[in-house]
């Protein structure tokens, strides 16, 4: 019981400790990190670094509270019979991840030692946790990196759940108290090295971003960005106080990440080409009905996006003769979907869109069409600044983008 009490208290600690750091720097001190919709900001190695420290260093701490000489074997029991239960369900939910099980099986060779050997050799106790640190390390540093800085939760139940597989080797550490200490005060001076560089500059520019949006049903034109904190740039159209966006506005559409506009402001309508769109067959057969559209693009938009109420069922639909397979899980794109997104056209070559559906008989549809360009900055309709040196545009949405929005009515 006494093993329980600090692997335990550290796994969860750790992970608490953890995410508050993430949402202090992104809440607190530094909302503009909110711009990076990966989420891993520029110093985010530094932070890992600091992370993993601070979580060392409570690790150590805890179990110095509750090491005493001779109870080493007792301490690793609990770690073992948690990694075992974690083996067992990432064996059978992920496949490809059986690897898992040799850390934990050079554990119960280093435990065996423990129970035979009061003292065993710490030499051959580093060698059977080897495998582990080799094995299990890279993954505190790669889910922040592939995932985001708010899987610092995960790095840091992580190395509880690591450290307490490697009690064969720090149980016989000395002055735990003290390298405790050592290790707050190393993840500190990393903290406080990467506050130092969390500023937005030339070689850390800042990520910005523009659409501008022509409704051509009510001939209607708005500025959009999905920045959360306005820059110089940025506000040369949207101004000092634009309004917040609206999840149910028509006008505005989400983007990767789920991410929508976060401002907006009415602009003046300019004079812009329509694409291209006709309803060439629409038909019943029996109690389906059968609609094929043409969408051609007259500016050279760069995408399509078409989006579609969640509750419209579409029974079939082929693009430009391929057919959609519905999916048997998620049936995210035809029914039960839980976005209004049918699908995104990527226009190569000026290619027109060519859209077959089945419908039910007497089901009003209506298609959202917003067809984009990115030239934005270069079109002549617009005389924007250009960016300064210290920004980019914000990757991963649509950006520096003239947009139309035009509906798709099937009744």
């Amino acid at each position: 019981l006494k093993g329980a009490i600090p692997f335990i208290g550290s796994v969860v600690l750790c992970a608490l400790l953890a995410h508050a750091l993430y949402w202090v720097l992104f809440e607190v001190l530094y909302p503009e990190y909110q711009e990076m919709l990966h989420g891993f900001t520029y110093n985010g190695h530094m932070y890992i670094a600091a992370t993993t420290f601070f979580c060392l260093s409570l690790c150590f701490y805890l179990y110095a509270r509750f090491y005493k000489p001779g109870n080493t074997a007792s301490m690793i029991v609990m770690p073992i019979a948690v990694w075992i239960v974690i083996v067992g369900l990432v064996g059978y939910y992920l496949k490809g991840a059986s690897f898992f099980a040799i850390p934990v099986l050079f554990a119960l060779l280093a435990f065996a030692f423990l129970v035979k050997y009061r003292k065993p050799s710490l030499i051959l106790m580093a060698l059977l946790s080897f495998p582990l640190l080799m094995i299990m390390s890279p993954f505190v540093k790669m889910f922040p990196v592939g995932l985001g800085l708010d899987s610092l939760m995960i790095s840091g139940v992580l190395i509880a759940l690591v450290f307490g597989l490697l009690i064969p080797v720090i149980g016989f550490f000395k002055h735990k108290r003290r390298w405790s200490v050592i290790l707050l005060i190393v993840g500190t001076t990393i903290f406080i090295m990467a506050n130092f560089r969390s500023g937005f500059n030339e070689t850390q520019p800042k990520p910005n971003s523009l659409v501008y949006i022509l409704d051509a049903e009510t001939n209607k034109a708005r500025w959009a960005t999905y920045d959360n904190k306005l820059d110089d740039w940025t506000k040369q159209v949207l101004g000092e106080d634009p309004n917040e966006s609206s999840a149910n506005d028509e006008m505005m559409f989400s983007s990767k990440y789920g991410s929508g506009f976060a401002f907006y402001r009415e602009a003046e309508r300019k004079s812009l080409e329509y694409p291209d769109i006709e309803v060439y067959k629409d038909s019943i057969i029996g109690d389906k009905r059968h609609c094929s559209i043409y969408i051609e693009s007259n500016r050279g938009a760069n995408r399509m996006d078409l989006y579609a109420d969640p509750q419209m069922v579409f029974e079939s639909m082929v693009i430009n003769g391929i057919e959609i397979k519905e999916d048997g899980k998620m049936g995210y794109l035809l029914n039960n979907r839980t976005s209004d997104r049918l699908f995104t056209y990527y226009v190569s070559d000026n290619d027109p869109l060519d859209i077959q559906l089945v419908l039910p008989q007497d089901q009003i549809t209506r298609i959202s069409l917003f067809e984009s360009s990115n030239d934005l900055l270069s079109g002549r309709n617009f005389n924007l600044n250009p960016r300064s040196d210290d920004m980019i545009p914000k990757p991963f949405v649509l950006n520096d983008a003239i947009t139309i929005k035009q509906s798709i009515l099937i009744e």
